[in-house]
């Protein structure tokens, strides 16, 4: 039990821990040697300084978001958090869109880099307004939307697009027993 003034903090993962992580999940690989692919991409990008991609996954979050993004298409793993979250946030919104399964068969109407767009730029000025990343209303994300819509590239019906954010995302969470919404990743969004 913490005793007052006592501060924990978790230990980073080390080499061993993360290569134990990446084969427990294997089956979550395309190929069999799939999770050799991503080690050897971890440790062949950001070999210098604060750019290895290896010190990034020592936080068990971090890997567990890089397992899970490129478990299925074995790129090159971003050597920046920012690099990560960004490719985690734009996987978030191609989502029911089936791109590499079943085109065909998506349930996305608009364009991810939209979407991802109006997010960035509604993140921000919602900041700038309240000076807080907190909640807001749906009608707030709609008006803010209808403002953006001539700018982005194929957006004929903003609440449609806030609309598909909001259900097949994951990304904006309503608050139970409320109108209100607020980023379910902040730490991300922010």
């Amino acid at each position: 039990f913490a005793r007052p003034g006592q501060v924990y903090a978790l230990a980073p993962l080390r080499d061993s821990e993360i290569v134990g992580y990446v084969q427990k999940f294997r089956h979550k690989f395309k190929t069999a040697d799939g999770p050799a692919q991503f080690m050897q991409s971890v440790r062949g990008s950001g070999k210098t300084g604060a750019d290895r991609t290896i010190d990034l996954l020592r936080a068990p979050l971090v890997l567990a978001m890089a397992v899970g993004l490129y478990a299925h298409r074995p790129l090159r793993i971003p050597n920046t958090i920012a690099k990560l979250y960004q490719a985690m946030v734009e996987e978030m919104l191609e989502r029911h869109g089936f791109k590499l399964e079943a085109p065909e068969d998506s349930l996305l109407s608009y364009r991810m880099n939209d979407k991802y767009r109006f997010l960035r730029r509604f993140a921000l000025q919602a900041v700038k307004k309240s000076g807080v990343f907190g909640d807001f209303t749906k009608p707030d994300l709609v008006a803010y939307s209808t403002g953006l819509a001539p700018s982005l590239e194929a957006v004929d019906d903003p609440a449609g697009l806030v609309e598909e954010i909001v259900k097949h995302s994951n990304l904006l969470t309503s608050q139970e027993h409320s109108d209100l919404y607020f980023f379910a990743h902040q730490s991300i969004q922010e």
